[in-house]
């Protein structure tokens, strides 16, 4: 399935009213940017904080969701479920992808009345490499040549 851009818009809106700040990353991410790939749920990345955990609460309570540990003790992912798109949040996997250096890179994109922040599909590509799945080396050809063009594009202006 593909990210639903009504769905996707509510989570901005219900991020903004949490005060959440995050960087969306992933599949996800590489949707908004144009590549042709399909997720069952969004990803975002978010600060490694004591006040995160409480917007991340509040997020969920806007959503309708409940917040769970599908992955403990092997990583800090908290799943929303209970919102028609499961969602992931995660904090930095590594120093690599702290979220200050991920946002930094990121770009705003537009989605309905709202704009999410996007980790940049070198980002994208750098995250899934060092995750190594299998789901993810199946699109890896998609986000390289996704970038080409991108970079191709930049070159161009």
């Amino acid at each position: 399935m593909s990210i639903d851009d009504s769905l996707l818009e509510a989570l901005l809106k219900a991020l903004r009213a949490a005060k959440l700040e995050a960087v969306v990353i992933g599949n996800t991410a590489a949707i908004l940017h144009g590549v042709p790939v399909t997720t069952l749920d969004a990803d975002l990345l978010v600060r490694d904080s004591k006040v995160t955990d409480r917007k991340v609460l509040d997020l969920a309570a806007r959503l309708g969701a409940v917040v769970t540990t599908p992955f403990e003790p092997l990583s800090s992912v908290r799943r929303l479920q209970g919102f028609a798109l499961p969602i992931d949040v995660m904090r930095a996997p590594s120093d690599r992808f702290r979220f200050e250096s991920v946002a930094s890179r990121a770009e705003p994109i537009a989605v309905g009345s709202e704009v999410a922040l996007v980790a940049s599909l070198a980002d994208v590509i750098a995250m899934k490499r060092a995750a190594d799945r299998p789901k993810d080396r199946a699109v890896m050809p998609l986000l390289e040549a996704a970038l080409e063009v991108q970079r191709t594009r930049r070159s161009m202006h």
